[in-house]
């Protein structure tokens, strides 16, 4: 399996992943902030953890140091995690059965033949109903497999917006010519955006939702109006509606 890299934050006692992890012995990485460096060594060896040296950056920020850090270490390919998943899910039909981190595994067999950019999990709530095993470029977030190597070849990186860095990070890798795909034989769970406390909770409650619109501002200026179009979601969050097909017409 690929190695695991994890920005977290304020999640030290919380994160569902670190007994998973080492249940299974898997290779990993935690990337955290100084001020909370030494409460993450009290469950986290030494060697597993990455002192990012700023605080309070945004997730784009530590996002860029993992994507660095890979190419440093000739590390091909990665898995990034979002530090509060809670389960992992394979696909019957239309059942999702409980399973663990070790799908991860499988996703990677499942595209070993195939040269995508980024590779990701469904979220559990959407995958019960899919009709094909994938969904080509689309969103991309939470679980994917990132291609170190093709990033750094293309000139991809994580641009700084405080939100919706996944999503613009997916789009570049389809702008030059990389497909990006989901599987939907298997799953993740998460809570909602904002919901709990740590990560980016303090983000996604501030003044009402002040930075999320700047980050569909910021989106817009990258890719002009054609391609993004800010919406506002019926819980009053604002959004970015993408038309994923017109970034590349040679999709």
């Amino acid at each position: 399996m690929n190695k695991i890299f994890i920005a977290s934050k304020g999640r030290a006692k919380e994160s569902n992943l670190i007994e998973q992890i080492n249940e299974y012995n898997l290779d990993y990485k935690f990337f955290v902030e100084p001020q909370e460096y030494s409460e993450y060594k009290k469950i986290i060896p030494k060697k597993r953890l990455i002192d990012i040296k700023n605080k309070d950056k945004g997730i784009a920020f530590v996002r860029q140091i993992m994507l660095e850090y890979a190419n440093e270490n000739k590390i091909d390919r990665y898995w990034l995690l979002d530090d509060d998943i809670t389960n992992f899910y394979y696909r019957e039909k239309k059942k999702m059965i409980k399973s663990s981190i070790l799908v991860l595994g499988e996703v990677e067999k499942q595209f070993i033949n195939n040269n995508y950019g980024i590779f990701a999990l469904e979220y559990q709530q959407f995958a019960w109903s899919a009709k094909k095993d994938r969904v080509e470029n689309s969103y991309m977030d939470t679980c994917i497999n990132v291609d170190a190597k093709k990033a750094k070849q293309k000139g991809i990186k994580y641009r700084p917006l405080p939100f919706k860095s996944d999503r613009d990070f997916g789009m570049q890798f389809i702008y030059h010519n990389c497909k990006i795909a989901r599987s939907t034989l298997y799953a993740f769970s998460c809570p909602k955006n904002g919901s709990n406390k740590g990560g980016l909770y303090d983000e996604y409650n501030y003044k009402e939702g002040i930075k999320e619109k700047e980050a569909v501002q910021q989106l817009l200026g990258y890719w002009g109006s054609e391609i993004v179009k800010p919406i506002v979601k019926k819980d009053g969050r604002n959004d970015a509606k993408i038309f994923w097909k017109k970034i590349n017409s040679k999709q």
